[in-house]
């Protein structure tokens, strides 16, 4: 399936159909600059039309100015993508100084690139199939769409055709390498992106977004809802509108681009360095339908309501949209905005956004403090930080009317935990005409009857929906790991805990606080845990969470579950995170502990290190820290030794179903307390308020995961009956899989399957699958023989031992190091198929990739080849016997015409060979003999350096060794001997990370 019929098409159709002012159609191999607005392929921005933009927007503008204008956002102080992409982003939004107004002699005016109020002042221009010169080489690269307001490129969208296996991250993986963020084909110009607002992935039914710092498909959106417009105004073929269209109308609306733009977009300081965060479709729908309440609702009531946002989807985020979606209208500048909020990261953020819109943002550490900016008439932003406040002078003092103003805006985080005790009564009685907004992940009567109505609602179904969040799976074991002897009363029955204190009450109180908090009870649990942890979290290399029932026991669980692991032998840590409530003196002694250290190594990978701190801490043990506000999306599971509940309780466990990475498919919480019921009566409750099963989508129990695999199951035995075929016919399946819409149908239902065994897996309940799972898997490698990435490994690691134990019984070879096309193994390979159409469909998939992984280095040359291969298969069409022959006579051809672009040099050579042939001459082939000689003469003296060097042991995981290399290779390069080749000086940075990458390529090779 074409991309450029089925997907780029009706994407610039539909932008044609919402107003974009003009749509370029390029050929991707025969176009000129000037098509496109510019002056060469090594301009990114549509000068021409900027200069036009700036004369339209800023009409006092005289030439001069607007070459200064131009030269000033085309020019890049930095080298790094992020600093640029957020120093041009700040120039856009703010505009820059020019000496002076020459018609009204106003002094430095300030100029604007884009218009945010008249959008009709700027110019919205798609182009398809923009050639853009990468960097350090002379061929360019065409990313599917680029969408430029004004000429500055904005919007960079790669389309895939939805018949391709992950479609999406072959998108992603394009604009990674066009982004040169981890590019090794060197085809790609970062300047292209110093402009980026966000980058779009499509194949038309599957459309997600993301920003150039966002790392995975799994972090990538979808935009579902294109609110102001709704689904029944978007074009259709059948059913819902596709997800490409809705994020059309929805982002690339002119108007919602330029708000996005402008209010939802911010850049934060996360663990992996500065994050670009662009807001998801739910966000941007609250603050909008937020502003429409502020700006025409009659009294206070009616501006404000209750934003019910579930967990994990961003409503801290949401707070700060709305307060720049205020700013700027210029409507509200002479607002006081309270935020009652417990997230330093809000506070962070909020400085920074307050920098930009000349906003000052007061921190309250105090009541007293918050009493004062209150009562204060000046405009600006109070942050009252709840976990800064002494519960005492919380409960304890009584605020008077302070501000009788009606321009305050009250904003509280988690309404259901703070506005209803005592410091938002205190607000609400200090500001008896100021308006009210609550955001809450589970809305509660106590914050229901405070405000009107709902503003608006994203539920954990739609979040899951999404990709947003992971679903949970519950179990509980409280029962299992019970110690009766002696026992004269059911310890969890009719358990009953104060829902601020935590503190166990009611009957035989103190009994049960014993026994919860007992040495045995602990250590009974612990074991529990820790088996459950190594066998079925741990192996994926994700952490776990203990919530203990004090803080005492906190202390006995971190002593109990040390000695575990040193009889383990485990090499990873546990530790403790409590406040020091405590009369207890070794429970003071661990609240002292370094709090920051130890959630900075929790939230770190295993083997990383940042800023000296290792991520050895696997297992957090809490009491009641942590259990909301807290978001480390390593953590896969919870271990509930406390009575929660209500509100409490879903929150707490929705610490475990943030996205992470691809093997993280759900959350864990594992009951040791006997919460269950309570998770119902939360779960009814929240039905009620719904009347639909929202929560109960997003909470899974074992049977339930179990009936969805053997649904699944059900659906595969089903699809290999159709075939047809027996399972364990290998050679057969090979063949079939190579029809793209039957190897596809096989990987998604493969795909689900392992996802809910591997939910399971080692539990007894997997027992009884595993078998078909080791079958399955060996299906899946047949299948994966014909995707890019040569790997046939799934998923899960702890999974990949029994598979691999399987596969290697029925002779299937695992190893996932790629066969060289040309070598006798190869052939021995291709031989061993039955079948003409196994053994052609071997070379030509071979083949193809050969070609398409070369294209780059020579266009001509490998593109008559790949030209070659599909006659052939047009010519004999079903015909495989005259395909093989033909095939395999192409595939000697190759191998012939490489050999003779060899000149004598070796296999491991020959990467670099064709790096220095295409940088220094453009093309590998037709080389003179002057230019063969300089090309032979630095391959051989580059690769010898790199073969001294890499030879010694842990010469990869050595920083120091591996800039030595680079210093060796500069050395070679600008040696005497080279030092006359002008483009072996020019760009010798370049060819030094290239000749690395080359290096680093090989040894992974190697590893395989």
């Amino acid at each position: 399936m074409r991309e450029d019929s089925f997907v780029h098409e009706p994407f610039l159709n539909e932008l044609e159909n919402i107003g974009w002012d003009e749509v370029i159609r390029l050929d991707r191999l025969h176009q000129k600059p000037e098509q496109s607005y510019r002056e060469s392929f090594s301009d990114v921005v549509m000068k021409s039309k900027l200069k036009e933009a700036l004369l339209k927007i800023n009409d006092f503008l005289e030439d001069d100015q607007v070459q200064e204008c131009v030269a000033r956002v085309t020019s890049y102080t930095t080298q790094g993508l992020i600093d640029n992409n957020s120093k041009i982003h700040e120039l856009l939004l703010g505009g820059m100084s020019v000496d002076e107004n020459r018609k009204t002699k106003a002094k430095s005016p300030t100029v604007k690139f884009i218009d945010f109020d008249q959008i009709e002042n700027n110019s919205f221009i798609a182009v398809s199939e923009l050639g853009v010169k990468a960097k350090g080489v002379e061929t360019n690269f065409n990313p599917d769409v680029v969408l430029f307001v004004n000429g500055i490129p904005l919007v960079v969208v790669e389309a895939k055709s939805p018949k391709v296996k992950n479609a999406l991250q072959a998108g992603l993986s394009d604009l990674k390498d066009y982004a040169q963020i981890t590019s090794s084909k060197k085809r790609g110009n970062s300047e292209l992106f110093f402009y980026n607002l966000f980058l779009v992935v499509t194949d038309t039914n599957q459309c997600k977004f993301g920003t150039i710092t966002t790392s995975t498909l799994k972090n990538y959106w979808r935009w579902a809802d294109p609110y102001p417009k709704n689904l029944d105004e978007l074009p259709r073929k059948g059913g819902t509108p596709n997800d490409q269209n809705r994020l059309i109308y929805g982002m690339l609306d002119k108007r919602n681009l330029l708000d996005i733009m402008q209010s939802f977009t911010v850049f934060s300081s996360e663990e992996e360095g500065v994050t670009k965060v662009v807001c998801r479709y739910q966000q941007f729908r609250a603050v909008k339908k937020a502003m429409i309440r502020l700006k025409n609702g009659d009294t206070p009531e009616d501006r404000g309501g209750l934003i019910w946002h579930t967990q994990g989807s961003g409503k801290s985020l949401t707070m700060m949209f709305l307060i720049r979606a205020m700013y700027a209208t210029g409507e509200f500048d002479d607002w006081k905005i309270v935020l009652v909020n417990d997230r330093t990261d809000l506070e962070t953020q909020l400085s920074t956004t307050a920098t930009n819109i000349g906003v000052k943002v007061k921190v309250a550490n105090s009541i007293a403090d918050l009493k004062e900016q209150i009562k204060s008439q000046a405009t600006d932003i109070i942050m009252a930080m709840v976990h800064k406040f002494q519960e005492r002078d919380i409960y304890n003092t009584t605020f008077p009317v302070l501000n009788k103003s009606e321009k305050i805006l009250i904003m509280v985080d988690e309404a259901h935990r703070s506005i209803y005790k005592s410091l938002g009564s205190n607000i609400n009685r200090a500001t008896p005409n100021a308006v009210k907004i609550g955001y809450t992940g589970t809305p509660l009567d106590k914050s229901k009857k405070l405000f009107k109505d709902y503003i608006d609602k994203y539920t954990m179904k739609e979040s899951i929906e999404d990709g947003a969040t992971l679903k949970i799976v519950y179990e509980g074991r409280a029962h299992k790991t019970d110690i009766k002897e002696g026992m004269i009363i059911d310890i969890y029955e009719g358990l009953e805990v104060d829902e601020e204190s935590g503190e166990i009450k009611g009957l035989n109180a103190e009994i049960k606080k014993a026994y919860l908090e007992s040495e045995k009870t602990i250590e009974t649990k612990a074991r529990d845990m820790i088996e459950h942890y190594l066998t079925h979290v741990y192996p994926n290399g994700y952490k776990a969470q203990i919530v203990a029932s004090s803080q005492k026991a906190a202390v006995k669980y971190k002593k109990i579950i040390d000695k575990i692991l040193e009889e383990k032998k485990a090499n990873f840590k546990a530790d403790v995170v409590i406040s020091g409530v405590n009369d207890d003196e070794e429970v003071q002694a661990y609240a002292k502990k370094d709090k920051d250290a130890i959630t900075k190594s929790f939230k770190l990978k295993f083997d990383d290190v940042k800023d000296d701190i290792k991520g050895d801490i696997g297992i957090l043990i809490v009491n009641n820290m942590l259990l909301t506000g807290f978001d480390a999306k390593i953590e896969q599971v919870m271990y509930l030794d406390r009575v929660l509940k209500a509100h409490n309780l879903l929150q707490a466990i929705a610490r475990v179903n943030r996205v992470y990475d691809d093997g993280k498919n759900v959350g864990f919480v594992v009951d040791y307390i006997g919460i269950g019921n309570h998770l119902k009566d939360a779960l009814d409750f929240y039905d009620a308020k719904e009347a639909s099963d929202d929560l109960g989508e997003g909470i899974w129990d074992i049977d339930r995961i179990v009936a969805e695999l053997k649904e699944t199951s059900s659906k595969l035995r089903a699809f290999i009956e159709e075939q047809g075929v027996e399972i364990d016919d290998y050679d057969v399946w090979f063949e079939l899989f190579y029809d793209e819409e039957t190897r596809f149908k096989f990987l998604e239902l493969f795909k689900e399957y392992e996802k809910n065994f591997d939910a399971l897996y080692p539990a007894a309940v997997a027992l009884d699958f595993t078998q078909e799972f080791q079958k399955y898997s060996a299906l899946h490698v047949q299948a994966m023989e014909y995707e890019e990435d040569d790997s046939k490994k799934i998923n899960s690691k702890k999974l990949q031992t029994i598979v691999d134990e399987y596969l290697i019984s029925k002779g299937i070879d695992i190893k996932v190091k790629p066969i060289e096309i040309f070598s006798d193994e190869f052939v021995q390979k291709t031989k061993k198929r039955k079948s003409s159409k196994a053994k052609a469909a071997e070379i030509e998939k071979a083949l193809t990739k050969y070609l398409t992984v070369n294209m780059p280095l020579d266009p001509s040359l490998y593109g008559s080849f790949l030209e070659m291969l599909k006659k052939i298969l047009e010519q004999f069409k079903d015909n495989w016997d005259e395909i093989y022959k033909e095939l395999e006579a192409l595939r000697e051809k190759l191998k012939q015409k490489e050999e003779d672009l060899s000149y004598g040099l070796g296999l491991e050579q020959k990467p670099y060979l064709n790096l220095f042939a295409k940088e220094l001459f453009g093309k590998i082939e037709d080389l003179n003999d002057d230019e063969v000689e300089l090309v032979v003469r630095v391959t051989k003296d580059i690769f010898e350096v790199v073969q001294r060097e890499t030879s010694a042991a842990y010469f990869w995981e050595s920083k120091p060794a591996r800039l030595r290399l680079q210093s060796e290779i500069q050395q070679v390069l600008l040696s005497e001997e080279f030092s006359k080749v002008e483009k072996i000086v020019k760009n010798y940075k370049s060819l030094i990370l290239q000749v690395v990458e080359i290096a680093e390529a090989k040894k992974n090779d190697t590893k395989l």
